[in-house]
């Protein structure tokens, strides 16, 4: 498993950016932020993953300039429930994967 991006040979770097972009207009569409904030950290967790976090224009205005992770409590906030209360996000998110899913 790759500790970071420049593990991976040239074609996989590639293919996990490519990925990475293709999240971010799945969660584009699926919440209409304004604009995302994509980090690739692997400090506490080393191995390769990419965050991908929307920003919004209602965000308070100190914190729209800060990194997302010490603007907010990641840590505190509660879990994704597909199941429940996020079950229309995790269907849209799907739905437009789906749709552009290139390998299998």
């Amino acid at each position: 498993t790759p500790a970071n991006l420049n593990d991976l040979p040239p074609a996989a770097r590639a293919a996990f950016l490519a990925d990475v972009a293709t999240l971010g207009d799945a969660v584009i569409a699926a919440t209409g932020c304004e604009r995302l904030n994509y980090l690739i950290l692997c400090n506490q967790v080393p191995v390769l993953h990419a965050h991908v976090v929307p920003r919004f224009a209602h965000e308070d205005a100190g914190k729209r300039l800060m990194d997302p992770f010490a603007a907010y409590d990641f840590a505190g906030a509660r879990r994704a429930d597909s199941a429940g209360v996020d079950t229309a996000l995790f269907r849209a998110l799907q739905g437009f994967l789906e749709t552009r899913t290139t390998r299998g």
